[in-house]
């Protein structure tokens, strides 16, 4: 009999390790799209920040332009003061160029606003940049080693199944369905060890002269609380 118990503990590690991949198989998927979601997140958020950037510094630089030719403009009408034959006109060219250094002036000031924005942006982004890769890092480094378990899963699954197969053949019909019945009731788990009387599938203790009597293996027993198949402790050594 403490042979078939073996064989019993032998094939829930075996159930055990199959309902992990089947479980692995059906949410990887899924997980690795959240990574994957995740990333993007990440991405899109830091290349607003460098676009913000990229935006303002675009935008300083048409205001200098603009400031080139405001200048540009001044320097055009004083050139044509002589030209002037009244007074009218020269009061006319004088507010332009009044009007022109006026706007020279909002420039300058927006052009030093935009520096000081874009150095502030650019420092802050330097703080983020180091978590920004240190995260996308991470993040790629997971869902790397996702896609791989879950390419090799099928493999993996049917050389379990294969060992279970086998395994169960030496198992009497009788206790296999047993072990098979119990199984479906309690998600999973239908053979745990006894250790120190405790159950370790329920966690509940078991009576001593039973714990006594599971430890020998001369028979099967099972939980008074949970009927799940007790089996020696000793035997998880030997797993």
């Amino acid at each position: 009999m403490r042979e078939q118990l073996h064989k019993l503990m032998q094939l829930q590690v075996l159930d055990s390790k199959i309902r992990l991949h089947d479980r692995e198989e059906a949410t990887y998927p899924a997980e690795i799209e959240k990574i994957q979601q995740e990333i993007s997140r990440l991405v899109e958020a830091f290349q607003a920040e460098v676009s913000k950037i990229e935006t303002l510094e675009k935008e300083r630089r048409q205001k200098e332009r603009d400031l080139e030719a405001a200048g540009d403009q001044i320097k055009k009408i004083q050139g044509r003061l002589h030209e002037v034959k009244t007074n009218k006109e020269y009061q006319a060219f004088l507010a332009e160029i009044d009007h022109l250094k006026e706007k020279m002036d909002q420039y300058e000031v927006e052009i030093i606003e935009h520096l000081d924005e874009v150095d502030r942006l650019k420092e802050g982004l330097k703080d983020k940049e180091k978590v920004y890769f240190e995260e996308k890092e991470k993040l790629e480094k997971r869902k790397t080693e996702l896609e791989e378990k879950l390419k090799h899963l099928p493999d993996e699954l049917r050389v379990l199944k294969d060992r279970r197969e086998h395994l169960a053949q030496e198992i009497p019909a009788p206790l296999l369905k047993r072990y098979t019945t119990l199984l479906e009731k309690r998600g999973g788990v239908a053979v745990v060890y006894a250790v120190k009387e405790i159950c370790q599938g329920c966690h509940m203790n078991i009576p001593p002269q039973l714990f006594n009597q599971v430890q020998k293996g001369e028979e099967i027993y099972t939980c008074p609380h949970c009927n799940r198949i007790l089996v020696p402790e000793e035997m998880s050594q030997d797993e």
